[in-house]
């Protein structure tokens, strides 16, 4: 970690030292009044980026890479420490954790945690050598963020490729009311949005397991087993909702086709054995392309 640090250290006094020399010589014009011959203006080096198909290259041999810019997205997974103003984190590289692993130099107090989905756009420095908690020796791709953004899981993860947010998608059932607020398509999962609201006076109970789609003769249920139901922190619509109440939550399909009307239909019932629930049935129209 010291060899980044100094590193790091030195690029920055060198690029201090320059801005001060130019602060002097602005000075020294300032003062004594007299003409001087502009000088020449620096044109400034534009920074030579890796190009995406060369990462896997820039991990297997980082000392080819120094000084060169490169931008890696990557979930946050580990904080080193701090050293000289400068916290340091590991992180894997894509958001789908490979095996591939880099250090992250960001200036103390960056807003970062473990467990955060980011794109860092930086530069290369070489390669970190260390030993682990566990005694072995570890040799991870070293940069120095000059950029840095989070994202959310659902940004990283499972963007929205495509939405819709159907209109008068609302019934009412002895007092409780079910909504279709808005479906969102991504590759790998489809989200579809609902509240719930309770005036009936009993605690109503809603089935959002057992809640199907049905399109193009298919029968779609929830995607139980979806990572994102551990990763995304999707709010989760009440199984038991209290009468004067309301909820809202995400319920996960897997991936379909926004082009294609379907019908999403939703099963509860009311602890006054007494009130009828038929199933809650909603025909959305497919996404326009």
């Amino acid at each position: 970690m010291k060899k980044l640090i100094g590193t790091l250290l030195a690029t920055t006094c060198l690029t201090c030292s320059l801005f001060g020399c130019a602060s002097q010589d602005n000075e020294a014009q300032t003062t004594t009044g007299e003409e001087t011959t502009p000088t020449e203006e620096t044109t400034e080096t534009e920074p030579v980026y890796v190009d995406e198909s060369e990462i896997p290259l820039v991990f297997s041999n980082p000392e080819a890479y120094i000084d060169q810019h490169v931008v890696l997205e990557g979930k946050v997974f580990n904080y080193v420490g701090q050293d000289d103003g400068i916290d340091i984190y590991q992180a894997y590289y894509s958001f789908d954790r490979t095996d591939n692993v880099f250090m992250l130099a960001v200036e103390a107090g960056t807003e970062i945690e473990t467990d955060d989905y980011i794109v860092a756009d930086g530069i290369i420095l070489g390669t970190y050598e260390g030993t682990n908690a566990f005694g072995s020796t570890i040799s991870n791709l070293a940069i120095v963020a000059t950029d840095i953004e989070v994202l959310s899981y659902m940004d990283a993860v499972v963007p929205t490729v495509s939405e819709i947010i159907p209109e008068g998608a609302s019934l009412d059932q002895n007092g409780v009311t079910i909504s279709v607020d808005k479906i969102e398509f991504a590759e790998k999962e489809t989200r579809v949005y609902i509240t719930e609201q309770n005036n009936s006076g009993e605690t109503f109970n809603l089935y959002s397991f057992n809640a199907v789609i049905l399109q193009d003769g298919q029968q779609i249920e929830p995607d139980s087993s979806s990572m994102s139901r551990y990763n995304g922190d999707y709010p989760e619509v009440s199984s038991d909702l209290r009468s004067g109440a309301t909820s809202s939550g995400v319920i996960i399909f897997p991936a379909m086709d926004s082009s294609i009307d379907f019908t999403f239909e939703i099963e509860g019932h009311s602890d006054d054995f007494h009130m009828d629930f038929e199933p809650y049935r909603f025909d959305i129209a497919g996404a326009v392309e």
